[in-house]
């Protein structure tokens, strides 16, 4: 799946339809939460590939919201379908069976009752949620997670004092925070991954060490002088607009 453009990013469906990126950004926190609360209920986090199927999933959400106004859909139903089309491309159960599995843990998460009619009609919407994303994304499910290069980054960064443990432990956190905003659209999944170390490390209170060839951390990814600058330009504009997000969510 393609990246956009810097002004396509911009002009989502929903700020042409009105939505503030303020808005826009509350509704994808709202919708981030849900898959949390809903992923907490399905256990799927024991699975070895989870974060490649949960950033996967969050990936096709947001390109699918990007061309449909977030007006004009369900947000939870479309991704508890993100969550189940990613399970399913990821090879991670047998889906023929575990969509029922999806949609007791969403009853449960409503706080509903289960029942065959109710059952029926929720899967009837989510398959059609299902090929409605499929249609809005052109039906390209290949797509480059972060969480590829994060398990490089965890070989290749270290830190000057600290717990290593506890660095990967938070930048795996913040990686997946950063897919409560649209972020994945936009810049290459490095960027994030960098953009998650760093966070990470300002947390602690840890100090990532340059590498062995003296360069700075941020180049474990460069491939020469031009793209180092480029990385560490696009680090410092992800930070920026994560924490506008998260200022916005303060309001």
């Amino acid at each position: 799946m393609k990246l956009l453009s810097y002004n396509s990013w911009l002009q989502s469906q929903s700020q042409k339809d009105g939505i503030q990126l303020e808005n826009q950004v509350k509704f994808y926190k709202e919708a981030y939460d849900f898959s949390q609360k809903l992923e907490t209920l399905l256990q799927n986090s024991n699975h070895p590939t989870f974060n490649h199927y949960y950033q996967k999933a969050l990936s096709i959400f947001h390109r699918f919201a990007h061309s449909v106004s977030l007006r004009k859909f369900n947000r939870h139903i479309y991704m508890l379908a993100s969550l189940y089309l990613s399970a399913k491309d990821n090879d991670m159960f047998d889906h023929t069976i575990e969509i029922d599995k999806y949609v007791k843990c969403f009853i449960v998460y409503c706080k509903g009752k289960e029942g065959e009619d109710l059952q029926s009609v929720l899967i009837e919407k989510i398959v059609d949620a299902e090929s409605h994303i499929l249609q809005m994304i052109g039906y390209d499910l290949n797509i480059i997670v972060p969480q590829v290069y994060f398990i490089e980054a965890k070989y290749k960064i270290t830190v000057q004092h600290g717990e290593l443990s506890k660095l990967h432990e938070s930048a795996q956190n913040y990686l997946n925070d950063l897919f409560f905003t649209n972020a994945c659209l936009y810049y290459e999944p490095k960027i994030l991954v960098l953009c998650s170390f760093q966070l990470a490390s300002d947390n602690l209170k840890m100090t990532l060490s340059d590498l062995d060839s003296g360069e700075p951390w941020y180049t474990i990814f460069s491939i020469n002088e031009e793209k180092q600058q480029k990385d560490y330009e696009e680090i410092q504009e992800l930070l920026k607009y994560y924490e506008q997000c998260l200022q916005f969510l303060e309001k």
